[in-house]
């Protein structure tokens, strides 16, 4: 990797700053990121900071929620759509927990829905699947017999009815193929992870399908969104690609970031801060303490990546098999819900 010469004054007096002090004089832009490898390596290897305001970020986010909500829907409308929204989290939640994701929450937000997040290490790409069918799909099969019941019941309650509209629209909506949408990131992951251009693209071009279905509907925040993924996926492609190539090198690789090998961490390393390099003016060096944070969390996103394969034929099939299959299951479901409601 290599990087512009600067002056050697600028370059030591940059590294100064950081703790513990490095060489006191560089001569070139190769040597300042040489000197920053400890740096960033400790960045790399601090332990996942865990979220101790789970609760407060669910309550908080459910306030702002309601808040936003209560000047676009009725009060019976919102505690539905909230209910309904906590029941499509709850199922990716689970999931995660039982596939031993970390730092599990879930929030909502204002305006746009909900989500729950957690992080992985390594985790099989069809378990990454399982999680994200998780939250439509046990939805999906809720409707069914809260429809039968309501349509047996005296009077065929209208709310039975709401809830099982609501369930219908949400879980479907997020099956559509729309990165990030559920539907969207289990395409992405079954077809083009295997290939980072693909996936780039793939990206782009369902996020600006996003862009186009959200304004059809009026909805400019969720149009804002996919906008931003779509030109997140062109800045982020230098970083897909490097993480990529490290697949080979990294072939084997312990999932813990401490269990590395020298070898794999300056690997990794050498690839993030590339990458990091790359972003920046070529005629300055950036600050050191900001460069090392950058770069560690570049590496533990490549680390991630590069240890994950891509899944396999057949896990690939079955993962299309079952995304066909919700789609079907909606039909009748749907035209049972519009049965219901006439």
């Amino acid at each position: 990797m290599q990087q512009p010469p600067v002056p050697d004054s600028e370059a030591a007096a940059a590294l100064a700053a950081t703790e513990p002090t490095p060489p006191p004089e560089v001569a070139n832009g190769q040597a300042f990121y040489d000197a920053l490898f400890p740096h960033a390596l400790e960045r790399f290897l601090e332990e996942d900071r865990k979220s101790r305001n789970a609760g407060a970020w669910l309550v908080g986010s459910a306030v702002l929620f309601v808040v936003f909500g209560l000047g676009e829907f009725d009060w019976r409308t919102l505690i539905v759509l909230m209910g309904v929204l906590v029941f499509h989290e709850l199922g990716h939640l689970l999931a995660m927990w039982l596939f031993g994701y970390r730092d599990l929450k879930v929030f909502f937000i204002p305006m746009l829905g909900a989500a729950a997040s957690g992080k992985s290490r390594g985790v099989a790409p069809w378990k990454k699947a399982v999680v994200l069918l998780a939250g439509p799909l046990p939805g999906i099969v809720a409707a069914y017999p809260i429809l039968f019941f309501a349509a047996f019941l005296p009077g065929e309650p209208e709310w039975l009815f709401s809830v099982a509209t609501m369930l219908l629209l949400l879980n479907g909506f997020n099956l559509l193929p729309f990165v990030p949408l559920d539907g969207g990131r289990l395409v992405s992951l079954a077809l083009f992870s295997r290939s980072p251009r693909l996936e780039t693209w793939f990206t782009v071009i369902s996020a600006s399908g996003l862009v186009a279905l959200s304004v059809a509907l009026e909805a400019w925040l969720l149009a804002g969104v996919g906008v931003f993924l779509a030109f997140g996926a062109f800045v982020r492609s230098g970083l897909v690609h490097r993480a990529h190539d490290l697949r080979t090198g990294l072939a084997g690789a312990a999932q813990e970031p401490a269990d590395l090998t020298e070898q794999e961490r300056r690997l990794l390393y050498d690839a993030a801060a590339s990458y990091y390099a790359s972003s920046l003016p070529k005629s300055s060096l950036p600050d050191p303490q900001a460069a090392a944070k950058m770069i560690g969390s570049h590496m533990r996103v490549m680390h991630e990546r590069a240890i994950t394969p891509p899944p396999r034929v057949v896990a690939t099939v079955v993962i299309l098999l079952v995304y066909v299959a919700s789609f079907i299951s909606l039909a009748p479901i749907a035209m049972m819900a519009l049965w219901g409601s006439e």
